[in-house]
């Protein structure tokens, strides 16, 4: 099997980023106005620029996670190269959530949550093509490559 790597970008994450720094900013400016102690509106900037860089990190990590890379790879037997896919997916925290002729779809089980976008697997006379989250797609190539 020989896999090929060629990244594809997930901009939906975007709003994802977004939505999350803003309800992290709305937390912090909320224990802020409900503390006792406020000392100087020097603190109100420490709370907001931690917030931010805080929601900025988490962003960033976010969307490493859930960048969609693409696997190009070829086989020989089609059952075959599907129950190892089921298994492989199984070890990494997939289950099967939808298949149709040569279009499989699996979602993330509680393990694989972490990342939540589906693994969709196209299959063609003797090759197939994986389209997933970053590090799941990446630990499939490696099981791939040793089996």
């Amino acid at each position: 099997m020989n896999p090929n790597l060629e990244p594809k970008y997930n901009y939906q994450v975007f709003g994802f980023v977004f939505l999350f720094s803003f309800i992290v900013w709305i937390i912090l400016f909320y224990f802020y106005f409900s503390s006792q102690y406020r000392i100087s509106s020097i603190s109100l900037l420490i709370i907001i620029s931690t917030g931010f860089i805080m929601a900025l990190f988490a962003g960033a990590m976010t969307m490493f996670n859930t960048k969609r890379i693409t696997i190009k790879t070829s086989f020989e037997n089609k059952g075959e190269f599907i129950n190892e896919l089921n298994i492989l997916l199984f070890k990494i925290g997939y289950t099967k959530d939808f298949n149709q002729d040569n279009f499989f779809s699996y979602k993330p089980s509680l393990r694989g949550v972490i990342s939540s976008v589906n693994i969709n697997i196209t299959l063609n006379q003797h090759d197939a093509e994986i389209t997933g989250p970053n590090i799941p797609i990446k630990k499939l190539e490696k099981a791939l490559l040793i089996v």
